[in-house]
């Protein structure tokens, strides 16, 4: 009979002592996802695209476009990258063998503007050498 008694006293208290040590980490994890929840705030729409980045040091941009038979979307193409703000950007147009008008219209666009350049290409290990080239020099 005693040790039966011993044993429930022994069981009781570890399992006070269990209860000590779980029920604090329990509400202290309790405790921060109601606090996280009080402070997370969504923000308008607003305040996302009204955030302007200065820049810290002048970067220099380079758009590589590789172009097939694309007259029809080419020249909506030219003026999405035209449109853009930054001053130190340049364009390379590598085509690939075009038989329509892309070539035509770029060259034009090209001798209006400093930034674009136009490198038709006959063979498709011509186009990878200029590719190359443009991203090593960029």
């Amino acid at each position: 009979m005693k040790r039966n008694q011993r044993e429930i006293n022994l069981f009781q208290r570890i399992l006070i002592l269990f209860i000590i040590l779980l029920l604090p980490t329990f509400f202290v994890r309790e405790y921060r996802l109601i606090k996280s929840k009080k402070e997370t705030r969504i923000l308008p729409a607003g305040e996302f695209t009204s955030h302007t980045i200065t820049p810290t040091e002048d970067k220099h941009f380079t758009f590589i476009v590789l172009t097939h038979n694309d007259e029809a979307t080419i020249q909506k193409n030219l003026s999405s990258i035209q449109s853009q703000k930054y001053q130190d950007v340049h364009v390379y147009y590598l085509d690939q063998k075009s038989e329509d008008e892309t070539v035509n219209l770029l060259m034009q666009e090209a001798r209006l503007s400093s930034h674009v350049h136009v490198i038709p290409c006959s063979q498709e290990h011509e186009l990878l050498e200029k590719y190359y080239e443009i991203v090593m020099n960029a």
